[in-house]
């Protein structure tokens, strides 16, 4: 990241500054309205499938769907694949601008 000088606080560090939206960030832009086209699918109908797709590797692989009470710290876990997901999206947005 480079470093900018925030002209109302005059911090270095965009990461540490509380004026930040008026950085050039585009993951503070708002998106336009979505527009309806003749290739538009229902996201909906993929997602369920991939829940479907990760039940059944989750019990080939560990013998048993996820339960409740099964000894893990379930907000631990979400919160660990979520950084993980944070990652993994930012690596993307990097790579696609750098197209």
């Amino acid at each position: 990241m480079t470093s900018q000088e925030c002209a109302r606080c005059d911090n270095q560090d965009p990461l540490r500054c509380v004026y930040c939206e008026h950085f050039d960030n585009p993951a503070a832009e708002h998106e336009p309205e979505p527009a309806e086209c003749d290739q538009s699918q229902v996201v909906a109908y993929f997602v369920l499938a991939d829940i479907q797709a990760r039940v059944a590797a989750g019990e080939a692989k560990y013998g048993t769907k996820l339960k409740t009470h099964n000894g893990r710290d379930a907000l631990m876990d979400a919160y660990q694949e979520a950084l993980d997901l944070v990652m993994y999206l930012r690596q993307a947005l990097l790579e696609r601008d750098s197209r």
